[in-house]
């Protein structure tokens, strides 16, 4: 029997703090600061803010609730949304409305927001636009880093199977 080829419906939660938690190994990576111009390498006062961020979100512990992957028909919506034109040989027209904002829409499937009152907030293309700038950016933060481990997993699961079957090579030889 071969693998599932389908997508499971699964739910995965994410923390914001960790999308500020992310940034500070960034800031404290040597490899990455090396690769930077000197002035724009991190400062005391920037590791110190980068802390201070990180407190600020633990304390207020918002989380996002995403899919685990999106299947196929999910990607191509996504790729659909965002593309304004596209015509063979030219350059592909991206509706710069829509960037970032489609993959958020497919991934994102419930949050810990409230609103003044309170109330929970349901997750909707209106409330997302209603999000201040940071709290959209960690949002679309937290939903990259997620999609960069899911695909670093498949890599990682692509090395380990053994026993790959193959398919034997066409002879076009001629006798």
């Amino acid at each position: 029997m071969g693998r599932n080829r389908f997508v499971k419906p699964d739910m995965v939660r994410l923390y914001l703090a960790d999308v500020h938690r992310r940034h500070l190994e960034d800031l404290l990576d040597p490899l990455k600061q090396q690769a930077l111009e000197p002035e724009k390498r991190a400062t005391p006062s920037d590791l110190d803010t980068a802390r201070a961020a990180i407190a600020d979100a633990e304390a207020d512990g918002a989380w996002i609730d995403v899919k685990r992957e999106l299947n196929a028909g999910e990607t191509r919506h996504v790729f659909a949304q965002l593309v304004k034109d596209m015509r063979a040989g030219e350059k592909i027209a991206l509706d710069p409305e829509k960037v970032g904002i489609t993959k958020v829409l497919e991934y994102l499937l419930g949050w810990s927001f409230t609103d003044d009152k309170g109330q929970s907030v349901a997750v909707s293309q209106g409330a997302i636009e209603a999000l201040d700038q940071e709290t959209y950016t960690e949002i679309t933060q937290a939903i990259e880093a997620h999609e960069a481990r899911m695909e670093a997993d498949r890599t990682e699961r692509k090395k380990k199977t053994t026993g790959i079957v193959t398919s034997e090579a066409i002879s076009t030889s001629v006798a």
